[in-house]
């Protein structure tokens, strides 16, 4: 009705303001229709617009309280739509990038019905001219297609050819809704679908997602037909082809020829990225099937000659183990026929991954078939459909325990005549929360409402507890309210609340209720729980089914009474009524419901997974295999050498590791546990579950060892056998222990007694007290198992905690120091307790004298002290009185002397500490002799006394690494060198700074940081060895001055080439004024056996840090190599190689900065390189941004909102087709094909780091679960494909990785090695299995293996072979190949340390053998005789050496002989020598073990040789002769002679 503007507006107001905003709206379109509207208006113009139209806008808003006339609603209407067009102006939709455009705009038209894509791009396109621009230039936001058009499709090919090369999502939907179900009359031809697909074939490499939605087969064969004949599309991952006709139709004569034999997809060929298949109601040859490793699968509507066979079926399946989607509707694999209708003869197929099953409109007989050829133990959906044609019962029968973690239930439809096979059905589904129902029987939703014994006892007397059926379920969905009786939903809505687990939801399909009307829908409104939902919705298990699990207590109750809810109602007041509700249902838990359905005593039984399945099912540890490849800390005890010196143990962590005193080999190790791998042997009981503190000999028995540990256990092992003979159990944890001779069976031990709980060991073993007990080996009682209780235990005194525990050398004496005290006691009164002598610092270490009863101790001050305390006239205070003794005292040491050890015989006092000096005090004269220069400082002393061998002395340093120092020469004799990453000193890495770890690929080595910050270590896995170490920022090593520790260079990053050329590092020296830092880029040169320096750049990126760094990829050509390195200052900077031509000709590199740029002003987080080089991304706060490395220019960007501030960006696999970017808080891989999102990773966890496989598309997340205090620090490994955001195997690890990298870059394999916090090199995964890493297992000991005997003077004239004895020698000669010494590993003592190697004089002889070849003398022989036959007059010298083996006996004759020729030679004539003799001192000096000097001399001719050696004390006694005499030596001496002619 026509208004008059001067009439007065008398319409309510709620119409009045529908009104106002019906005009505003007609013109604000009217204005934005007028063509150049608003071009002239400024922004700042339209600002100012919008604040005076807000003014009176309120003026008008004001004067409507009152009476008004229509004028004033058009002026309102008109002032309401200028607002907003100008705010529409200064939206600042329109001040956003281009790309956060294109990204909003993909959001809206990636719908998920794809019909409306074409209506979004219409709608979007006619907004603006900029809009429209910015849509027709993206090609992502026309790649959906939908085709529902007919000829000529003018439309799909515009959007096909404006996507240009994005992958395409091609929606073919020809129905017709008005069909009348003939196959000869339809609108859309078969014509038109050849016109259409000759369109399509030309983009088929380009199509990722192909549906194809028909009425008639004319239509589905032409697209078969030409599916058949293209190539594999290698972008395509999805393909559905739906014809929506009857299963089974007659056609005229000639037509079904056609549908003889079955098509094959492209050729047969296989489709590798195709991951979802969709047939309905085409024919599909599956012999062999054009697809695999399938995450959907759905086969609909098959008629029985079209089904595929189970023969070729099966390898479908068992060739896609990410499977998640099955769909059997109407059509199954043939029935084999080895089937005998109960089980088939094949094994199920494993479907670890499968999530949904769907069962439909299939006969009893083929749905348990479908049911016996897979197992899916982690199914969560279950579908089944139109089963109501038979009887089902059968099939429902073997339903029970075969899904048991089905969440979602739907049922379409299911006839059985058996209430009982489907309650014990519905009684194996504990975890169903979903029930979605129609076309179901009354009795089905009545069996919802009976209760079940939890569980069954062999006690007759026993009361089970009855659990309702499905007492989780919460959620109840209608599909068709027509097709269930409504009293049969009353009773199940009623029931179920009244067996107190009510519904919490009521879902019913839009459209289905008819407004209130109804008795039923008044009745399901009032429960309060009724919802409406969208036809076809379905339940979501990750959102909606958990929020609907988190529900509390409060909704239930709400639910469940909602007219019993008011505003008044308090929460305290309802939660009194869930309690008494809880009360009430746990009564009633005990007692069956009541109801006409009963059950037989043979039905009531536990249910158990079926026999196929538990056999087919296996399950999987979560635990990840894993083995250290380098300990973690030095020991501090000292090293205990067994009796004969050969071998010494060194206790680390909870293990003892023996070692050959003379190789360095660890040859067994004690009490392997978690620490060292997963295969631990605390599992078994064995080993040691705590820091071993104690391990001594057994003084009864030198082939048994003693360990005690904080675990509170004392431990007696043969340790030739590596075998556990007994455990004492104490109970409390033991911090120190000693033994003698003179108290046999018994120990005497330090227990702590306040080591508080969830604190670090390390730090509560100087923190408390400690009680000292006199402990029995012998068990409490004889039994059989290992373990028990000591029988007599007698207690001794009380300390503070203990440093050290000795008993004298004569047995009289127990000494323990703590704190400033020394406690002494005697051992034949331990009643007496202990007397407290005084030091005026606090005492670090502890020794007795071997011979004469006085103890020596260490302090902090560096002081060592001589205690003269221990006489027969001392008189003991048990009350604990303090007294003063007489002691000595020697001060060398700067700092805390952290060991002593005396010598043998009593003489000397050897000490160490941080200053890395051997310092040898001589007691009677007080002098001094140092070692200095040891690199590392001394943990622990000890002295080896090995029969004739020379004493030495054995230190154990922070490093790891043991040194033997010859005591005559006092001069390193032997280094055991072993990777060690813990710092030693106070000059370590923060938490927060990043660990160096690189893989060197041309040798198959591991680049580690070292002990020292400022170097790093070349370790090889394979063999276990420490290869070298490289000082990358040389530095003095000496100990700090004061407590100021020295800041010294650290080594942050290390990157390695991919070629192995190439070195990058970065070491910095921070300091407190930032202009002097140092910052230095380094790049190492290989140089066939070590890394030689090539290139030093100051200050990369000025004063700012580096945050990543790392070579191109490709590296084949010298001008491509490029380095790229990121930093704080919001540069990225590429380095590339420059060659000069030097003299001599050669060229030389070295490598300069190329280029430079950055990302407006914002700071990279990281940054990495695509697998060909052609991408670099760099990462940033919120997007990720991909350069072309060669020009700069920036190709695209990426956003990645989802993950706050991401840290870590990764290319995946080797295609480059994937970037992982991953924050704290979860993952996001995009697809860079399609620059799209293809999967998200949330984690309520945090995610420490993230790795990308280099080689397979597997991506890696590392996890760190909170941890209490104390408790161990555990982490997850999260492995993915890049198709599913849901990782497929899930491991754990009993520690954190610090640093972390794929093992075996070279290789595809899933193996981790990694630094953990607690500064162990850990290897985790499949090459833990390698038999190459088995130094932590136990190993029987062969006495003699590592002894080098010593070679007396007449073995040395007359070599080892001739003592042989021949009663044991080889009866025949092994003809092998000739030994060779490895020089290799000569040469590796070159490669350590200068401070670690020894002298050089004691080397030169092995290192020159090391070069040569010793031939066999068989070879030797027949080298000989091949000469003789090829020599014609010649005159040669020749001789035959007997094989070693064989020896040969030595008479007295030749010995008298022998020592006669000395004699003459050496005592009775003095020869003088007028001309200087070519050989030293007139003879060839000989070194040791017949080893020649270093300059040997050519011998005269016709010297005899013996054995092959020449002495030049045989030259002047033995005369030349032509002919040789006859003895009785085994060697032939050589002669001259003619070539026989006979």
């Amino acid at each position: 009705m026509q208004q008059n503007i001067n009439d007065l507006c008398l319409l309510p107001h709620t119409e009045e303001e529908l009104s106002i905003e019906q005009r505003a709206e007609i013109t604000f379109r009217a204005t934005l229709s007028q063509p150049g509207v608003g071009e002239g208006l400024s922004l700042e113009e339209s600002r100012a617009a919008v604040a005076d139209l807000a003014g009176k806008i309120r003026e008008l808003e004001a004067q409507r309280l009152q009476s008004h006339t229509w004028e004033m609603i058009d002026t309102l209407a008109t002032m309401r739509a200028a607002r907003a067009f100008h705010s529409w102006r200064i939206f600042p939709i329109n001040n956003l990038p281009v790309e956060i455009l294109e990204h909003i705009f993909s959001l809206a038209v990636y719908s998920p019905a794809y019909l409306n894509a074409s209506r979004t791009r219409m709608a979007l396109v006619a907004v603006c001219s900029r809009w429209r621009s910015i849509i027709v230039n993206t090609p992502e936001l026309w790649s959906i297609i939908p085709v529902t058009c007919p000829a000529p499709f003018y439309y799909p090919i515009l959007c096909i050819q404006r996507a240009k090369a994005h992958p395409l999502s091609l929606f073919i939907d020809q129905r017709d809704r008005q069909w009348n179900r003939s196959e000869t009359d339809h609108r859309f031809g078969p014509v038109e679908m050849r016109v259409l697909f000759t369109h399509i074939a030309t983009f088929m490499d380009q199509i990722q997602q192909l549906l194809i939605l028909a009425d008639t087969w004319a239509e589905i064969l032409v697209a078969l037909d030409i599916l058949q004949a293209v190539r594999v599309p290698r972008l395509m991952e999805r393909l559905e082809i739906h014809r929506s006709g009857d299963a089974y139709v007659e056609f005229r004569q000639g037509f079904s020829s056609k549908l003889a034999t079955s098509y094959r997809l492209f050729g047969g060929a296989q489709a590798t990225a195709l991951s979802h298949i969709s047939l309905n109601g085409v024919p599909i040859d599956f012999s062999p099937a054009p697809f695999r490793n399938l995450r959907v699968f759905e086969l609909r509507k098959l008629a029985v000659e079209h089904t595929p066979t189970l023969e070729d079926f099966l390898p479908v399946l068992q060739s896609s183990p990410q499977l998640e989607r099955l769909v059997f509707d109407g059509a199954c694999p043939q029935l084999s026929k080895n089937c005998d209708g109960e089980a088939g003869l094949w094994k199920p197929v494993l479907l670890k991954n499968l999530r949904e099953l769907s069962i439909g409109n299939l006969i009893p007989d083929y749905a348990i078939y479908v049911l016996q050829l897979i197992a899916a133990p982690e199914l969560r959906r279950l579908a089944l459909e139109g089963l109501v044609s038979e009887d089902y019962t059968c099939f429902v029968e073997k339903l029970p325990g075969r899904f048991p973690k089905v969440m979602v239930l739907t049922v379409n439809g299911l006839g059985t005549e058996s209430t009982t096979a489907l309650l014990l059905w519905l009684q194996t589904l504990t975890n169903l929360r979903y029930l979605k129902a129609s076309c179901v029987a009354d009795e089905f939703l009545d069996a919802f409402l009976n209760r079940m014994p939890e569980s069954f006892a062999a006690d007759v007397q026993h009361k089970p507890r009855y659990i309702p059926v499905c007492e989780r379920l919460e959620v109840f969905e209608i599909v068709k309210c027509s097709s269930i009786n409504f009293q049969a939903i009353q009773r199940f809505v009623k029931g179920r609340a009244s067996m107190q687990v009510p519904l919490r939801r009521i879902l019913v399909p839009k459209g289905e209720l008819d407004g209130g009307k109804t008795l039923q829908e008044v009745w399901m409104r009032r429960t309060g729980i009724l919802s409406s939902i969208p036809p076809g919705a379905r339940p979501d298990l990750d959102s909606q089914l958990r929020r609907l699990i988190a529900c509390s207590a409060f909704a239930a109750f709400f639910f469940a009474h909602p007219h019993r809810m008011s505003s008044n109602d308090t929460p305290a007041a309802v939660l009194k009524a869930v309690k008494l509700k809880k009360g009430k249902a746990k009564a009633n838990m005990d007692r069956p419901i009541k109801s006409g359905l009963k059950l037989s005593k043979r039905t009531q039984t536990t249910t158990s997974i079926p026999t196929d399945v538990r056999d087919a099912v296996q399950e999987e540890g979560t635990e990840w295999a894993w083995t250290t490849l380098a300990d973690a800390s030095a020991s501090s005890r000292p090293a205990i050498f067994t009796a004969d010196g050969n071998y010494f143990f060194s206790v680390v962590g909870t293990s003892v590791r023996i070692y050959s005193a003379t190789t360095g080999k660890v040859v067994s190790t004690l009490s392997s546990s978690s620490t060292g791998s997963s295969a631990s042997r605390v599992a078994s009981g064995e080993g040691h579950s705590d820091i071993i503190t104690s391990a001594i000999l057994n003084p009864e028995n030198p082939f048994q060892l003693l360990t005690a540990s904080l675990d509170g256990d004392i431990k007696i092992w043969d340790f030739l056998d590596a075998v556990l003979l007994q455990t004492i159990h104490v109970g409390n944890p033991i911090s120190h222990m000693c033994a003698h001779e003179k108290f046999r069976g018994q120990v005497f031990i330090a227990v702590l007694t306040k080591l508080k709980k969830n604190r670090n060991v390390a730090s509560s073993l100087d923190k408390g007290n400690t009680m000292v007990y006199r402990v029995s080996l012998t068990p409490k009682h004889t039994a059989a198992s290992q373990s028990s209780k000591s029988s007599e235990i007698i207690r001794i005194g009380k300390s503070k905690a203990a440093v050290s525990m000795v008993v004298s050398p004569s047995g009289s004496w127990l000494v323990v120091i703590a704190g400033h005290k020394a406690y002494v006691s005697l051992t034949s009164s331990p009643e007496s307790g202990f007397t407290k002598f005084v030091s005026p610092e606090k005492l670090t270490c502890l020794v007795f004298h071997p011979i004469d009863d006085y103890f020596a101790t260490g302090d902090e001050q560096g002081q060592i002290r001589l205690w003269y305390c221990l006489n027969s006239q001392l008189t003991f205070n048990a009350t604990g009185g303090e007294k003063r003794a007489q002691t000595t005292t020697m001060h060398w040491h700067a700092h805390s002397v952290s060991s002593l050890a005396f010598t043998p015989n009593g003489a000397y006092l050897l000490s160490g500490g941080e200053e890395s000096v051997l310092v040898i005090w001589q007691l009677h004269t007080g002098k001094r002799e140092f070692v200095p220069r040891l690199g590392s400082p001394i943990l622990n002393i000890a002295v080896r006394t090995a029969g004739e061998s020379e004493e030495e002395y054995l230190m154990g340093l922070a490093d790891g690494s043991y040194l033997f120092v010859n005591a005559g020469s006092l001069t390193i004799c032997r280094a055991i060198s072993r990777i060690r990453l813990a710092d030693p000193k106070s000059i370590g890495r923060p938490v927060h700074t990043p660990v160096p770890l690189a893989m060197h690929t041309k040798t198959s080595t591991l680049i580690l940081p070292a002990s020292h910050p400022s170097s790093l270590q070349i370790y090889s896995p394979e063999s276990s060895t420490l290869l070298s170490e490289l000082e990358v920022a040389p530095s003095n090593r000496v100990s700090r001055q004061d407590e100021k520790p020295i800041e010294a260079s650290r080594v942050d990053f290390v990157s390695v080439s991919p070629s192995g050329e190439w070195m990058a590092t970065i070491d910095k020296r921070e300091n407190e004024d930032e202009f002097s830092a140092e910052l230095y880029l380094k790049v190492w040169q290989w140089d066939s056996s070590t890394w030689v320096l090539n290139t030093r750049i100051d200050r990369p990126h000025g004063s700012k840090a580096v945050i990543s760094m790392d070579f191109s990829p490709t590296d084949d050509i010298k001008e491509n190599q490029l380095l790229m390195t990121a930093g704080l200052d919001g540069s990225i900077k590429m380095w590339s190689i420059r060659s000069v031509l030097v003299k001599g000709g050669k060229d030389e590199d070295y490598w300069i900065s190329r280029s430079k740029f950055s990302f407006r002003s914002d700071v990279p987080l990281d940054a990495c390189w695509s697998p060909d080089g052609s991408l670099l991304a760099v990462c940033f706060d919120r997007q990720i941004a991909l350069y072309n490395p060669y020009s700069n220019l920036l190709l695209d960007c990426l956003i990645t909102s989802d993950i706050r501030k991401p840290d870590s960006i990764r290319f995946v696999g080797r295609s480059g087709r994937y970037l992982l970017a991953g924050g704290r808080n979860g993952a996001v891989l995009w697809d860079l094909v399609t620059r799209t999102v293809a999967w998200q990773y949330y984690s309520s966890i945090e995610v420490a780091q993230v790795l990308a496989h280099p080689v397979d598309d597997l991506v890696a997340l590392i996890t760190q679960p909170y941890a209490e205090e104390g408790a161990i620090r555990t982490s997850k490994v999260l492995h993915f494909k890049p198709a599913s955001s849901k990782p497929f195997d899930i491991r754990s690890l009993p520690f954190r990785f610090r640093a972390v990298s794929w093992y075996n870059l070279g290789r595809a394999s899933r193996s981790l090695v990694g630094i953990t916090y607690s500064w162990s090199v850990v290897l985790c995964g499949d090459e833990t299995r390698s038999p190459v890493y088995v130094e932590n297992a136990p190993r029987e000991i062969s006495l003699g293996t590592s002894i080098l005997s010593r070679r007396t003077l007449f073995q040395d004239i007359f070599g080892k072979s001739a003592f042989i004895d021949t009663s044991i020698a080889a009866p025949s000669i092994s003809l092998s190949k000739p030994e060779r010494r490895e020089g290799p590993k000569v040469l590796s003592v070159v490669d350590t340390p200068a401070y670690l190697a020894p002298p050089i004089e004691t080397g030169y002889s092995s290192l020159v053998e090391s070069f040569l070849t010793k031939i066999p003398e068989s070879e030797e022989v027949q080298h000989y005789e091949k000469q003789l036959a090829d020599t014609d007059d010649m005159v040669v010298d020749f001789e035959v050496a007997q094989p070693a083996l064989r020896g040969r006996a030595v008479d007295d004759e030749e010995i008298e002989k022998l020592v006669e020729i000395f004699q003459k030679q050496t005592v009775e004539k003095t020869p003088k020598r007028d001309k200087p003799s070519h050989a030293t001192n007139g003879m060839n000096k000989v070194m040791p073990n017949g080893i020649r000097s270093s300059t040997p001399q050519t011998p005269p001719p016709n010297t005899p040789r013996i054995n092959g050696s020449t002495y030049g004390v045989l030259h002047n006694a033995v005369k030349s002769s032509a002919v040789p005499t006859q003895t009785s030596s085994p060697v032939t001496v050589g002669k001259k002679r003619k070539k026989s002619t006979a």
